[in-house]
């Protein structure tokens, strides 16, 4: 439990630099205290995904979202183009 509480007050006392994360920060270590007590033992050594991915897949699926859209509404548009002059 020593490593744990040593791992958050190393987090909190340096500023905030998303690209520097210490490589003992688990899942175990990011989930909330309440629920650590059903991990399953593999997710105490399994390394937590940076917190920036987050913002990657955001990007990602923004992108696609909006490709979508373009896309089908270009496809809305064809169809009753074709239909209006048949």
């Amino acid at each position: 439990m020593e490593l744990h509480s040593n791992v958050t007050a190393m987090a909190q006392q340096q500023p905030y630099n998303p690209w520097a994360l210490p490589d003992s920060f688990t899942i175990y270590n990011f989930a909330p205290e309440e629920i650590r007590s059903f991990l399953h033992p593999h997710w105490h050594n399994q390394k937590a995904p940076h917190p920036m991915m987050y913002y990657f897949f955001g990007i990602i699926y923004l992108v696609i979202g909006v490709y979508q859209i373009e896309s089908a509404s270009q496809k809305s548009l064809n169809i009753r183009h074709i239909s209006l002059f048949n």
